[in-house]
């Protein structure tokens, strides 16, 4: 983890914190969004992500470009729960 923090440039890495993680196991989060718009997304449009999580990328670029654009926090908490809330089904990908 501390590999891709180096590599970024941005965000942080701390352990996990849930019962049933292994000691050593990280997270790599990043909160400024200028790092995630101007970084993170550019490297996964450039880097696609297979699969179904190519669906959450694609959520992910739309709420981040509805919070770019400051659009109404209603339309925003609607796309959001959408997007997350909701669990992928593998198979609607196909």
């Amino acid at each position: 983890m501390i590999a891709i923090k180096d590599y970024f440039k941005c965000g942080n890495c701390y352990l996990r914190k849930i019962e049933n993680a292994y000691p050593s196991d990280q997270d790599f989060k990043v909160t400024r969004f200028s790092d995630i718009t101007e970084i993170i997304i550019p490297f996964f449009k450039n880097n696609p992500v297979l699969g179904v999580k190519s669906l959450d990328f694609k959520d992910w670029c739309l709420v981040s470009d509805i919070v770019k654009k400051k659009e109404d926090k209603l339309v925003l908490l609607f796309v959001g729960r959408r997007c997350f809330k909701n669990k992928r089904n593998s198979k609607a990908y196909e």
